[in-house]
């Protein structure tokens, strides 16, 4: 492998925490520890009976049921109640839906093989990390479980999607995620990046979690910063998401008022 296409699967694996933190997957899904809290969980319940373990069993089903929302999901609705270009101000352009399905199953194949070669440090960070971006290679799957927007200005991007708790995780798993790893570093076949995410405060009056995200790649002797700024919003079944790339719209002010906005006119559906 060269270092140019290490340095590609590094901002691949780059962008794909990216989204994946903070946008379409949860860090820690609410009916599924990471592999530390799964090993725990593991050698406790050989020192229990098996009445113990079908009660925990059923706890953990209730709980996954109260965490994924109890109505169904009407993805037209929630799609007529996404931002819109003319909403978000002069210049942006919307992707079509079938550009976003490509991209998913494209980033999808990238995460599948830096997932592969990625260890992530501290370690404590690496077990959630990597089952985060595996998720995302099943996203194109779930599409019909998520009603997305993404859209464009110049080298900038704004997406936002509204999906089921199932489907995302909780606002709880990001916010443990946040406090745990706010300091990481990727590494794939000897090429590194740092990643630092500072948590945000929207004030809203709903549940939610925001970070700005800077990644920063070094390779073959160019460095290279990638910014994002990501938020959720969960309500009583789903969870909305906005996810902000490039310096122009990746800061703490845009953020809030990209997440306020679309908070307000999303709050009927989630």
């Amino acid at each position: 492998m060269t270092m140019g296409t290490k340095r590609q699967a590094v901002l691949r694996a780059a962008a794909g925490v990216s989204v994946a933190l903070l946008a379409l997957s949860g860090c820690s899904s609410s009916n599924e520890d990471d592999a530390s809290a799964t090993t725990t969980a593991s050698e406790s319940s050989e020192s229990t009976d098996e009445t113990s373990g079908s009660e925990t069993s059923e706890s953990a089903s209730e709980t996954s049921e109260s965490g994924s929302g109890g109505g169904d999901f009407d993805k037209a609705e929630a799609e007529g109640l996404l931002l819109t270009a003319d909403e978000l101000g002069t210049g942006y352009t919307e992707v079509p839906a079938e550009q976003i399905s490509s991209a998913l199953e494209q980033m999808g194949g990238g995460l599948t093989e830096a997932l592969e070669q990625m260890t992530v440090e501290p370690v404590q960070c690496e077990a959630a990390m990597k089952k985060t971006m595996a998720q995302m290679t099943d996203l194109a799957g779930q599409m019909d479980q998520v009603a997305m927007a993404i859209f464009t200005q110049g080298t900038s991007s704004v997406s936002q999607s509204i999906a089921p708790q199932s489907v995302t995780g909780s606002t709880d798993d990001m916010k443990a995620q946040i406090g745990a790893c706010q300091e990481m570093t990727l590494t794939i076949q000897g090429v590194s990046a740092k990643a630092s995410m500072q948590p945000v405060e929207l004030g809203l009056d709903a549940d939610s979690v925001a970070t700005l995200i800077t990644m920063e790649v070094s390779a073959g002797g160019q460095n290279l910063t990638q910014t994002s700024a990501s938020a959720y919003v969960t309500g009583e079944d789903n969870i909305m998401s906005i996810s902000l790339n490039g310096d122009a719209v990746a800061n703490e002010a845009t953020l809030k008022e990209i997440t306020t906005k679309a908070y307000e006119k999303a709050e009927p559906v989630l």
